[in-house]
């Protein structure tokens, strides 16, 4: 699994963005019910930022994240100390293939990582959460639908560079209306979804921009490859933040909070 924004800065930028009030990790999970001593997987865990929440909601269980970014798992350790946490871990590991015996986590957690995971591994990554869980135990994952793909208007350039975007299928960027079936197909039982749309108006989307900059930034290779040249990648940039801030313009996205049970 590749994670295209991959960069030396992400772990500060994962941090910030958990702070804006369309990343609200503790929203996401308000109907999740964690009892003390839950046993939890975060997979994909990044900066390890819900890890350290769900540490507190379990004070008699514990928590481990794991992720295949090294860098942000030592910068998660280092955060999970400084708070004084003691029953959170963090680990290197594969959501498509998990070093951990069978009914072992109450629960699941996978929050904005399926889109990364490729096509051909994705059910993998959900059998392995099913397998993981122990029976009743209860998978959360929640990811996005129709991130940058949801500008207007848009001119024949940007539609081209989607387009191209799409072609090279390293990540789906409209896996949210995926995600249930993909839970059902699992095998899970009582699947259930919440969809947040997600409109950036006034200072959300001012937000947004800041975070968009940060994400071309760090996912600038990514894009590179995808669109040929990095002079394509740098007209891509000014023309979609030139629509971006237009008078008129208009930027949303989906998100879906899917629940199932073993």
């Amino acid at each position: 699994m590749d994670y295209v924004l991959k960069h030396n800065n992400e772990f500060e930028r994962l941090e910030e963005q958990a702070k804006l009030p369309n990343y609200d990790y503790r929203f996401e999970l308000s109907d999740i019910l964690f009892k003390p001593n839950d046993s939890v997987l975060d997979a994909c865990c990044g900066s390890g930022v819900v890890s350290r929440y769900i540490s507190g909601l379990v004070p008699d269980g514990d928590v481990t994240g794991i992720d295949l970014g090294e860098d942000n798992l030592i910068k998660a350790k280092e955060a999970s100390n400084s708070e004084g946490l003691h029953n959170v871990a963090f680990q290197v590991g594969d959501a498509t293939s998990l070093d951990f015996n069978n009914n072992h986590f109450d629960k699941v957690i996978c929050r904005y990582a399926i889109q990364h995971i490729s096509a051909d591994k994705r059910a993998q990554a959900l059998d392995e959460f099913y397998r993981v869980l122990k029976p009743g135990g209860e998978l959360i994952v929640i990811d996005f639908d129709g991130t940058l793909y949801n500008l207007s208007p848009r001119n024949e350039f940007i539609s081209s560079c989607f387009d191209k975007i799409k072609e090279k299928n390293i990540i789906d960027l409209r896996i949210g209306r995926k995600l249930p079936s993909m839970v059902v197909n699992a095998g899970f039982k009582q699947s259930e979804h919440r969809i947040d749309c997600l409109n950036f108006l006034d200072n959300g989307l001012n937000e947004e921009v800041n975070q968009l900059e940060k994400r071309f930034e760090n996912a600038k290779d990514f894009l590179t490859l995808c669109l040929g040249t990095e002079f394509t990648y740098k007209r891509f940039c000014e023309e979609f933040f030139s629509i971006l801030k237009s008078p008129g313009s208009v930027y949303f996205y989906n998100k879906f909070i899917v629940r199932g049970i073993k």
